[in-house]
């Protein structure tokens, strides 16, 4: 256990090394879906496994966005949760098979039907970060443009993971 995750001095645990990237990803959905309300969210159904050395090892929350997008999101150091992601509508499904790295998006429909959609270019979800920062810094723009998150959704991913660690909900200890 020397490992920085799992010191609480240094940052450790779950939510801030993993669950920064699930809300950030119900974020950036969003923010596809309701433009107008992407930085309005309650947080609940706190579940946080306590290790040994004090921090979070597992935990699970939800978010809802103003009742318009609810995202169960989950991270943890003791389970294998893998990359995939399910986004569930009122006809059907989207599944991205691996979040972080471009891969054929499956659409299910309630009807049982089913549509891929192929990936050609397929670089994670770093590279195309790493591609308009870089750009966005030769051609002098000051301003995140989408998907890259502005400076008002990164605040609000903050207090997400923020709130999602400290609210007092419900703790488990190992």
């Amino acid at each position: 256990m020397n490992d920085r995750k799992f010191k609480k001095e240094l940052g450790g645990g779950c939510i801030y090394d993993l669950g920064c990237y699930t809300s950030s990803f119900s974020l950036l959905i969003n923010s596809v879906l309701n433009e107008s309300t992407k930085n309005n969210f309650k947080i609940s159904n706190i579940i946080r496994d306590i290790g040994e050395t004090g921090v979070d090892i597992n935990s699970s929350a939800k978010l809802n966005f103003d009742n318009k997008l609810i995202a169960n999101v989950y991270c943890s150091f003791k389970k294998n949760l893998g990359f995939q992601t399910i986004i569930r509508g009122e006809r059907g499904n989207i599944i991205l098979p691996d979040t972080w790295k471009g891969e054929d998006i499956i659409i299910e429909y309630k009807d049982k039907n089913k549509k891929i959609i192929k990936f050609e270019n397929k670089k994670n979800i770093y590279t195309y970060q790493i591609e308009q920062i870089s750009s966005n810094l030769l051609n002098g723009i000051t301003k995140s443009l989408f998907p890259v998150m502005d400076i008002s959704e990164t605040i609000t991913n903050i207090k997400i993971v923020e709130g999602w660690l400290n609210n007092p909900e419900k703790n488990e200890t190992n």
